[in-house]
């Protein structure tokens, strides 16, 4: 019987508060910057754009771990908003604090953007893509769908489906995203 107690004991001794995961600590003096030139094709409906930073663990050893019998690695995607200014009449470009945390253990990294394209205070269409991605490429060219029909969730897909979305009778836009230099 003693065994088994201390079998019992064992086995939830990870019971408990539930480990939090690792936060940054956000740099007061960030002067590495990123410009993110978007672009929508004239009579869209964007009226404005909203960017945000998704940013990752890069060292997962720094993150706690959940108890047992799971043991995986607790983490968390910070997304942070990014300032936007219009820069003519479908244009806008977002400034992207590259060093906005502070070094440490954890090493947070950019993973990526979301960008969403507004109209007043509603989502046209919404953009997710690498930061990796955007380094690769020139221009990255997209078409975005908005008031689907069937109720999905508006996206912007690669510019190679826009034939495909036409046909199926959606309501798309065209647009572009580069990395100013």
């Amino acid at each position: 019987v003693r065994d088994r107690r201390s079998l019992i004991v064992t086995l939830l001794g990870g019971c408990g508060p539930e480990p939090q995961a690792p936060s940054p600590i956000i740099n007061p003096h960030p002067y590495e910057f990123t410009k993110l030139k978007i672009t929508v094709e004239p009579g869209s409906r964007v009226q404005g754009i909203k960017v945000d930073s998704l940013l990752n663990v890069g060292n997962i050893g720094c993150a706690p771990h959940e108890g047992w019998p799971s043991g995986a690695s607790i983490t968390k995607q910070v997304n942070t908003p990014e300032k936007v200014n219009k820069a003519g009449t479908d244009q806008w470009v977002a400034t992207v604090v590259v060093d906005r945390f502070l070094p440490d253990k954890c090493e947070w990294r950019a993973g990526g953007y979301w960008i969403h394209f507004m109209h007043d205070d509603d989502v046209l269409s919404i953009l997710a893509r690498s930061k990796n991605e955007l380094e690769q490429i020139d221009v990255l060219r997209v078409t975005c769908t908005f008031n689907d029909p069937h109720g999905l969730t508006p996206v912007c897909l690669n510019r190679d489906r826009e034939a495909t979305l036409k046909a199926r009778h959606l309501q798309i836009f065209n647009a572009t995203v580069e990395i100013v230099k």
